[in-house]
Formats: C-alpha cells, structure tokens, sequence
C-alpha cells in the first residue's frame, strides 16, 4: 500500500456544482462564504436556499476553499464536524498548523474523523497522534466532561470498530490503543458485525465488559456518545 500523501493545489477560483442540488450562481455565492472565516455566514446563506441542499461534493469543494483561502480553521471545523465533509491527508499537510492531538470541534482529535481511510490514520499515527486521546465520556462523566480530552478514552478505536475496518482498528492497537477503553465488544455487537466481534475477541477484548460510554439528552433526542 503506498500510503505517501501527494500534495496538490489549492482550490482559489469556484468550480461549476459537481451535483444537481444547486445552481452554478447558488454555489458561486456558496463558496464565497468559505473565503472567510466566519461559519454563520456559511450557515445563514444555506437557510436561504433551503429545501435545496449542496452536494457532498460541493462542500468538499468549500472545505478545499477554506483552506486555500486561510487556512480558515474555524470554518474547516465546520465543515468537517457539522456537514460530515471528509479530511484529506492532503488537507491536512497544507493546514500544517493543525495540532493532531488537538480538538477539532470541543469533543473529538482529527483521529477520530480518519478512522474511515487507514492511509490517513498511518499519516495521523505518524505524526504523533495519541490513538488513545479523547473525549472524557463515560456512565460516570456523561456530557459534563465530555469537552475534556483524557489520556485513557476510547472514543477513536470505538468509532473505528464501528466503522468497521479491520485493518484501522488493528493498526490503532498496534499503535498503543487500549481496546479496554472502548468497549470494542459493544461497538462490534451494536454493528452486527461478527468478523470485527471475533477480531477484537482475538485482540483481547473482554466479552463481559460494561460499556464505558453513555447516551446523553440533546434536547430532542437521546444519543449514543463514543
């Protein structure tokens, strides 16, 4: 697996909509607000243009415009940890300031977002990225401590256990995560998961562990925190 991470050039002219969602005059004013800095822009611009929506591929375009036009780092959270864009080792050698053990959006490090591409959590891993920081949740922590970065969470390799990529969740232990942090035989059950459930089984989970992670109240519905 070749997993060098190639630069490339900065998006700093608006492309035509990669989808049918919007209008090419809808996405140019779209990706303007990603030349700033300020995401209420970016979100009060989007309400105007509701039940239209913009394309995963167009907010991967203003994602690249952010950082080609700053880096804007407040915007790229947001783009990142509200509309689900995905993060690009490419992104990530451009952002260059980014802390790796930093947090992304008050909960969770940039590990937690690249679980999905092992190429990135090798690049992250690589670059000290701590596979067993994140966020302080737990049945006795709940949302109040849930802001708080710890040096035993076992938020990276839950989500990566849901995720289901073998390869990621093997890799983060052989990097140091603690698979008894992240109630992995949990995270493998709620997936239905059974080839993931005999792996973490054989990287030592503890089939009668109690799950370490809770489910909070947000107001309109109960969720499940990890």
């Amino acid at each position: 697996m070749n997993n060098t991470i190639q630069p490339r050039p900065h998006l700093t002219t608006p492309q035509q909509p990669l989808a049918p969602y919007l209008s090419p005059e809808q996405f140019r004013a779209l990706w303007q607000k990603c030349t700033t800095d300020d995401p209420s822009a970016f979100t009060r611009y989007l309400s105007t243009l509701l039940p239209l929506k913009p394309s995963p591929a167009d907010l991967s375009q203003c994602l690249s415009t952010a950082l080609g036009h700053g880096p804007h780092y407040a915007m790229m959270r947001h783009l990142i940890t509200q509309h689900n864009v995905p993060v690009s080792g490419n992104m990530l050698v451009d952002a260059g300031g980014w802390d790796v053990n930093g947090q992304v959006d008050g909960w969770n490090t940039l590990l937690n977002y690249a679980t999905n591409d092992v190429g990135l959590v090798k690049y992250l891993l690589d670059r000290g990225a701590n596979p067993n920081l994140g966020p302080a949740v737990g049945a006795a922590v709940g949302m109040y401590g849930a802001s708080q970065l710890v040096a035993n969470s076992g938020a990276v390799l839950a989500t990566a256990v849901r995720g289901g990529d073998r390869e990621v969740v093997e890799m983060l232990v052989q990097r140091g995560a603690v698979i008894a942090n992240a109630s992995a035989v949990h995270c493998a059950v709620e997936r239905g998961d059974e080839p993931m459930l005999v792996r973490v089984l054989g990287l030592a989970a503890d089939v009668d562990e109690e799950d370490a992670f809770c489910d909070f109240w947000d107001g309109e519905g109960w969720h499940a925190v990890g």
